[in-house]
């Protein structure tokens, strides 16, 4: 049995205008809850803010884990087929030395076209499979995921989404992709509708998702924007919630520990 934890950085990977991405193999996953130790690595992106604030690491994470139950329960309830978000894993603490969160990283490449030329030289947008019930099913719960997929220089190469299988099928590219990066200046939620939302399906976000996962997001929904209502209970609640849900993301590569 390992007698260390890892946590090895193996290289940059890229960077935008809020914060940059670190790509680590790590075994040692900090965040609310507690730490949860994996016996295998797993290839994660430790995203770093370039502007730190009270609670950045924490708030991101929920932020990301919020949009990615909704992926969840969009897939399951068979909206599109494949999932198109990361799993968060971690965050640090304010006091922490380190800052930022942790999430998966998925091997693929950024950048293809929206459009392509064909024989005659004309052009043809490219059709991203599922890509359009994906922003539907986001929308209607207030999240918009069309922000911030393009390139600001040349607007017909995409941005934040990562194909994992980069080919052409005529004019369609398979649905193996992800959306990655859900910082505040790449995807806009509004608070509003989103709790509108889950009030609106909590039966049958319980009924897919379970009533602790529920739960979960609407306690991240209180801590993102009305932090000043919750009270200790919710926030021991919430601890509790997200460390049961960062174990499940990780059971497959976890060994037994408390640290």
């Amino acid at each position: 049995m390992r007698s260390q934890y890892v946590v090895e950085t193996l290289c940059e990977g890229g960077s935008g205008s809020e914060a940059s991405i670190i790509i680590q193999r790590r075994t040692c996953f900090p965040g609310m809850g507690g730490t949860v130790v994996t016996e295998q690595t797993v290839v994660t992106a430790l995203r770093v803010p370039w502007s730190v604030t009270p609670d950045h690491g924490i708030r991101s994470f929920l932020r990301h884990a919020l949009i990615k139950k909704l992926d969840d329960y969009f897939l399951l309830r068979g909206i599109y087929l494949s999932q198109h978000v990361t799993r968060p894993l971690g965050s640090f603490s304010a006091d922490d030395k380190e800052t930022g969160y942790l999430y998966e990283w998925v091997m693929g490449m950024e950048g293809f076209p929206w459009e392509y030329y064909q024989n005659d030289g004309s052009k043809s947008p490219v059709s991203l499979k599922e890509w359009g019930e994906f922003i539907g099913a986001f929308y209607s719960a207030g999240i918009d995921m069309q922000m911030d997929i393009a390139d600001p220089d040349n607007g017909m190469i995409s941005k934040n989404i990562i194909h994992k299988l980069f080919k052409y099928n005529e004019t369609d590219l398979n649905p193996l992709w992800v959306r990655i990066d859900f910082g505040s200046s790449s995807i806009n939620i509004d608070p509003d509708k989103l709790k509108g939302f889950l009030d609106k399906k909590q039966v049958s976000l319980t009924k897919i998702l379970g009533q602790n996962r529920f739960d979960l997001m609407i306690l991240a929904w209180k801590f993102l924007y009305n932090k000043p209502q919750m009270t200790e209970r919710d926030l021991g609640r919430l601890d509790i919630l997200a460390r049961d849900y960062r174990t499940s993301s990780l059971r497959h590569k976890m060994r037994s520990a408390n640290i």
